[in-house]
């Protein structure tokens, strides 16, 4: 298993632990008012928001790379394809305004 599974695995054994005590520090601190524990719920739930933002971030990151690859290709690709190099006719041009224009 790779060592980024691994970790995944990990960090959604935590969150699933860490989600299961919430509500327990909650009714704790309703019943008895002990110092500081409001101040831990309070804490670990914004520790796993982060960490829930932070794993989308991860993966909206992934898909830009994967969008900035395939633009990359094209740019090449209609490079390469154009005669002579580096020339485009006019239609392709218009398209590629129509592109970035999106």
């Amino acid at each position: 298993m790779p060592p980024s599974r691994v970790t995944e695995i990990v960090v959604d054994n935590i969150v699933a632990s860490v989600n299961v005590v919430l509500p327990l520090l909650d009714e704790l601190h309703d019943g008895f008012c002990p110092p500081f524990v409001q101040a831990i719920s309070n804490t670990s739930l914004s520790l796993i928001r982060a960490l829930q933002t932070t794993r989308k971030n991860k993966e909206e990151c992934c898909q830009l790379t994967e969008n900035i690859h395939s633009v990359i290709y094209a740019i090449v690709n209609l490079h390469l394809q154009s005669e002579p190099p580096g020339c485009l006719p006019p239609a392709k041009l218009d398209q590629v305004g129509q592109f970035t224009e999106y």
